[in-house]
């Protein structure tokens, strides 16, 4: 049973995780709460994770990214036409795996801040003026 695909709906301290296979048929749909987010992401093999870009897509990304994932970020106007039933978080996370599937229209992490040599340079002279 290999996952291909990983949709995941992102909340506050819960959140719905549905995983998908070669046969596009769903693995599982199951709520996962906030400290055992990573220790399932790590266990997955390198997959496709795809998720609804929000404030903290972007952390959950760069997070799973260094665990070997390939993220996908999907803007919430392109996930909406998916969702099937009413409003409920399994819901959204299948529309996730959907619209990931679909090719519609997906945004990349932005790259991790690495500082440079001038920003380093720049940063050494203003620490006099904050030790006075």
């Amino acid at each position: 049973m290999k996952i291909k695909l990983l949709g995941i709906d992102l909340a506050k301290n819960v959140f719905q995780v549905c995983a998908l296979n070669q046969a596009n048929k769903v693995v599982f749909n199951r709520k996962v709460t906030r400290d055992k987010l990573p220790p399932l992401i790590a266990n997955t093999p390198p997959t496709i994770v795809a998720m609804e870009s929000c404030s903290s897509a972007h952390y959950w990304g760069r997070r799973f990214s260094q665990q070997g994932h390939h993220v996908i970020l999907i803007p919430a106007q392109h996930v909406k036409p998916f969702v099937h039933g009413g409003k409920s978080d399994s819901h959204d996370a299948l529309a996730i795996c959907e619209a990931a599937q679909r090719g519609c229209r997906k945004t990349q992490l932005k790259k991790p801040f690495v500082p440079s040599s001038n920003f380093l340079i720049s940063l050494t002279k203003l620490i006099p003026i904050f030790l006075i």
